[in-house]
């Protein structure tokens, strides 16, 4: 599954584990820290998931924060609380769905 990230979202992950196995952070940069070997650690890693989640957030957090900005200048500060509003809840009974089938959807 970590070799067929793609290579941006695998440099993302690479760099939150670059320090805690030991590689350079220039490696990381230029994509060589991947190989087997340092793909099978991560793999293995009982924080993968955790990473993952960070990984993900740091992908899609700048891209939503700047949508978000863009929503409340084209649609006025009315329509973007009411979207936020539909948003949340959207995510907040996605959540329980989670919690009540034992976190699996």
């Amino acid at each position: 599954m970590v070799a067929r990230l793609p290579s941006s979202f695998k440099a993302v992950l690479s760099r939150h584990y670059h320090r805690r196995f030991g590689i350079r952070l220039g490696e990381v940069e230029n994509g060589n820290a991947f190989g087997g070997e340092f793909e099978m650690k991560v793999a293995a890693d009982d924080h993968l998931k955790l990473e993952m989640k960070k990984s993900i957030r740091e992908t899609v957090g700048w891209v939503s924060f700047v949508q978000t900005v863009k929503g409340l200048l084209t649609a006025g500060l009315g329509r973007s609380v009411k979207y936020v509003f539909a948003k949340v809840g959207k995510w907040w009974r996605g959540k329980g769905t989670a919690t009540a089938t034992g976190g699996q959807k």
